[in-house]
């Protein structure tokens, strides 16, 4: 269902005629499907999840957070998958309660605020604004996931644990 595969409506029946009671979306870079997803959610009688899959600001002193470099291709809609991976590692925040929803909504606007128009990139320092009420979770194009994939565990478990973090083996970061 990666990148808008499915509307919210057809999400929502789908999950309600499964017996599941919630359904988490995370939106790329904000929240622009929430009302349309509440919506849904509310007439098939299901649970919505919000979230959001941001970009980090690329950083040099954090191991994982640098961005990648594309070569040899344009990266533009239309260009598949090449446009999808635009470089800068990403998390995803998900809340967990409404003030968690609040609080993902502010996290969302600071990226974009205080980034340049079209590129939103989250900082440190924002994430760790307001940290109440919400999960992150950390893909394969996570500053984690990329550590990891670069063969790189001990830095990956050091960046886990400098965010608050436990990490063991391959995947396994949770908050402590």
């Amino acid at each position: 269902m990666r990148h808008g595969a499915l509307r919210p409506g057809e999400l929502a029946q789908a999950v309600a005629e499964r017996g599941m009671r919630a359904v988490g979306v995370a939106d790329r870079d904000g929240l622009y499907g929430a009302v349309r997803v509440a919506q849904a959610c509310q007439a098939a009688g299901v649970r919505p999840i919000y979230g959001a899959d941001l970009a980090l600001r690329p950083d040099d002193a954090r191991p994982g957070w640098a961005a990648r470099v594309q070569r040899g291709r344009f990266a533009g809609p239309g260009s598949g998958p090449a446009w999808l991976d635009d470089g800068p590692s990403r998390v995803t925040l998900i809340a967990r309660t409404t003030p968690g929803y609040a609080n993902l909504a502010r996290t969302v606007s600071d990226a974009h605020l205080e980034s340049v128009r079209g590129t939103p990139r989250l900082t440190w320092a924002q994430m760790e604004r307001r940290p109440d009420a919400q999960f992150v979770l950390l893909g394969d194009d996570s500053p984690v996931g990329r550590l990891l994939d670069a063969g790189r565990p001990d830095a990956a478990a050091a960046s886990g644990r400098a965010a608050g973090w436990t990490c063991t083996g391959r995947a396994p970061c949770s908050s402590a």
